[in-house]
């Protein structure tokens, strides 16, 4: 592991890649035995660091991907690796080789978790909003709750609206007394 292996490693894979398409499956072996020689060289660099470093940079690999079906779960690791890399000193800090997949991480979780607290102040306000509907009535007030309840449903993610199920069928069912007074009294006006 020194920087005149890396250099001799990097100069024969731009000789390796230099190699028409074409003809590559005459160097087979030796590309194969390079990139056992890149394997041993990057292994031989990890091993050659601080304990902490190589325990952040094992902290930051047990995060592994950030996506909306476990970002939940991934906060402690995130946490945990962030911990970590802070206890460093600058020098060792800067031997993190994976920081930036730290950094991405933190970014898609703290996106993910303020998409999921918009989700929920959506139902909340549409829980809110059909619970302010106390009577049902023929009348202007009435149809702008109705209105203002289904405008908020409607910004509602399809991923959560089965936490609103009750009160979408309470709505409804709201929505259709009003449109039989309605009916009522449009026939008695006619």
């Amino acid at each position: 592991f020194t920087p005149e292996c890396k250099a001799q490693l990097d100069s024969a894979l731009v000789l390796y890649n230099q190699i028409p398409s074409t003809h590559t499956s005459y160097a087979e072996t030796e590309k194969a035995t390079l990139d056992g020689y890149f394997a041993q060289y990057e292994s031989d660099k990890f091993n050659a660091l601080p304990v902490e470093v190589k325990s952040t940079i094992s902290a930051i690999e047990a995060i592994g991907t950030v996506d909306a079906s476990n970002y939940v779960d991934k906060e402690s690791l995130i946490v945990a690796a962030e911990t970590a890399y802070a206890a460093l000193s600058v020098e060792n800090q800067a031997l993190v080789s994976n920081y930036a997949t730290l950094t991405a991480a933190r970014q898609t979780f703290d996106a993910l978790k303020a998409e999921e607290e918009a989700n929920q102040a959506k139902v909340a306000d549409f829980i809110t909003k059909v619970s302010a509907i106390t009577a049902v009535e023929y009348s202007t007030a009435c149809k702008a709750q109705l209105d203002a309840a289904y405008a908020s449903y409607n910004l509602i993610p399809s991923t959560h609206t089965s936490l609103v199920a009750t009160q979408k069928s309470t709505l409804d069912g709201y929505k259709a007394q009003y449109d039989a007074l309605e009916k009522a009294a449009l026939d008695k006006a006619a």
